[in-house]
Protein backbone atom coordinates (compact mmCIF):
# COMPACT_ATOMS: atom_id res chain seq x y z
CA UNK A 1 0.00 0.00 0.00
CA UNK A 2 2.83 2.43 0.76
CA UNK A 3 4.21 1.96 -2.74
CA UNK A 4 0.84 2.71 -4.29
CA UNK A 5 0.51 5.87 -2.19
CA UNK A 6 4.02 6.92 -3.23
CA UNK A 7 3.12 6.47 -6.88
CA UNK A 8 -0.12 8.41 -6.36
CA UNK A 9 1.64 11.28 -4.60
CA UNK A 10 4.38 11.39 -7.25
CA UNK A 11 1.94 11.37 -10.14
CA UNK A 12 -0.29 13.96 -8.46
CA UNK A 13 2.76 16.18 -7.89
CA UNK A 14 3.92 15.90 -11.50
CA UNK A 15 0.41 16.66 -12.79
CA UNK A 16 0.19 19.64 -10.41
CA UNK A 17 3.53 21.08 -11.56
CA UNK A 18 2.74 20.65 -15.28
CA UNK A 19 -0.72 22.16 -14.90
CA UNK A 20 0.67 25.04 -12.82
CA UNK A 21 3.10 25.84 -15.64
CA UNK A 22 0.26 25.74 -18.17
CA UNK A 23 -2.59 27.33 -16.20
CA UNK A 24 -1.04 30.05 -14.02
CA UNK A 25 -0.02 32.30 -16.94
CA UNK A 26 -3.56 32.11 -18.31
CA UNK A 27 -5.77 31.99 -15.20
CA UNK A 28 -3.48 33.25 -12.42
CA UNK A 29 -4.39 32.16 -8.90
CA UNK A 30 -7.49 30.32 -10.15
CA UNK A 31 -5.26 28.27 -12.47
CA UNK A 32 -3.10 27.25 -9.51
CA UNK A 33 -6.20 26.16 -7.62
CA UNK A 34 -7.44 24.11 -10.59
CA UNK A 35 -4.03 22.49 -11.00
CA UNK A 36 -3.87 21.56 -7.33
CA UNK A 37 -7.39 20.17 -7.37
CA UNK A 38 -6.68 18.00 -10.43
CA UNK A 39 -3.40 16.78 -8.90
CA UNK A 40 -5.16 15.75 -5.70
CA UNK A 41 -7.91 14.10 -7.72
CA UNK A 42 -5.32 12.00 -9.59
CA UNK A 43 -3.77 10.97 -6.27
CA UNK A 44 -7.19 10.08 -4.85
CA UNK A 45 -8.16 8.00 -7.89
CA UNK A 46 -4.90 6.02 -7.80
CA UNK A 47 -5.18 5.27 -4.09
CA UNK A 48 -8.90 4.46 -4.11
CA UNK A 49 -8.62 2.24 -7.19
CA UNK A 50 -6.31 -0.04 -5.21
CA UNK A 51 -8.49 -0.44 -2.12
CA UNK A 52 -10.42 -3.67 -1.77
CA UNK A 53 -13.98 -3.51 -3.07
CA UNK A 54 -15.49 -4.22 0.35
CA UNK A 55 -13.64 -1.30 1.88
CA UNK A 56 -14.80 1.01 -0.90
CA UNK A 57 -18.43 -0.03 -0.43
CA UNK A 58 -18.22 0.59 3.34
CA UNK A 59 -16.55 3.95 2.70
CA UNK A 60 -19.21 5.03 0.20
CA UNK A 61 -21.99 4.10 2.66
CA UNK A 62 -20.36 6.09 5.45
CA UNK A 63 -22.61 8.90 6.67
CA UNK A 64 -19.62 11.09 7.50
CA UNK A 65 -18.33 10.81 3.92
CA UNK A 66 -21.76 11.60 2.49
CA UNK A 67 -22.02 14.66 4.75
CA UNK A 68 -18.55 15.78 3.71
CA UNK A 69 -19.51 15.42 0.04
CA UNK A 70 -22.63 17.48 0.72
CA UNK A 71 -20.48 20.23 2.29
CA UNK A 72 -18.20 20.12 -0.76
CA UNK A 73 -21.16 20.46 -3.15
CA UNK A 74 -22.59 23.37 -1.15
CA UNK A 75 -19.24 25.16 -1.27
CA UNK A 76 -18.95 24.63 -5.04
CA UNK A 77 -22.47 26.02 -5.51
CA UNK A 78 -21.63 29.05 -3.34
CA UNK A 79 -18.54 29.75 -5.43
CA UNK A 80 -20.48 29.41 -8.72
CA UNK A 81 -23.34 31.61 -7.51
CA UNK A 82 -20.85 34.23 -6.33
CA UNK A 83 -19.10 34.15 -9.70
CA UNK A 84 -22.43 34.60 -11.52
CA UNK A 85 -23.82 37.35 -9.29
CA UNK A 86 -20.59 39.31 -9.01
CA UNK A 87 -18.67 38.93 -12.29
CA UNK A 88 -15.61 40.84 -11.04
CA UNK A 89 -15.52 39.18 -7.64
CA UNK A 90 -12.29 39.02 -5.74
CA UNK A 91 -11.06 35.45 -5.34
CA UNK A 92 -9.44 36.33 -2.03
CA UNK A 93 -12.69 37.82 -0.69
CA UNK A 94 -14.56 34.64 -1.64
CA UNK A 95 -11.89 32.47 0.00
CA UNK A 96 -12.05 34.52 3.20
CA UNK A 97 -15.85 34.20 3.18
CA UNK A 98 -15.60 30.43 2.66
CA UNK A 99 -13.06 30.21 5.45
CA UNK A 100 -15.90 31.05 7.82
CA UNK A 101 -18.67 29.19 5.97
CA UNK A 102 -16.80 25.86 5.69
CA UNK A 103 -16.40 25.20 9.44
CA UNK A 104 -19.98 26.32 10.03
CA UNK A 105 -21.22 23.83 7.42
CA UNK A 106 -19.11 21.06 8.92
CA UNK A 107 -20.59 21.70 12.36
CA UNK A 108 -24.14 22.15 11.07
CA UNK A 109 -24.11 18.89 9.09
CA UNK A 110 -22.38 17.13 12.00
CA UNK A 111 -19.33 16.06 10.01
CA UNK A 112 -17.54 16.81 13.24
CA UNK A 113 -18.85 17.84 16.64
CA UNK A 114 -18.03 20.63 19.04
CA UNK A 115 -16.20 18.07 21.22
CA UNK A 116 -13.92 17.29 18.25
CA UNK A 117 -13.10 20.99 17.96
CA UNK A 118 -12.37 21.29 21.67
CA UNK A 119 -10.12 18.20 21.58
CA UNK A 120 -8.23 19.67 18.63
CA UNK A 121 -7.80 23.01 20.39
CA UNK A 122 -6.50 21.26 23.51
CA UNK A 123 -3.91 19.40 21.43
CA UNK A 124 -2.84 22.61 19.70
CA UNK A 125 -2.38 24.36 23.07
CA UNK A 126 0.08 21.69 24.24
Amino acid sequence: QAGIRAIGVSLGCVINIILNILLIPIYGMDGAAYATMIGYLAFFIIVVSNIRKGAIIRLMRSRALLRLLLVFLILILLILVTAMLIPDYSTIAVLIFLLFVYPALLLTLKVYTLQDVMALLNKVKR
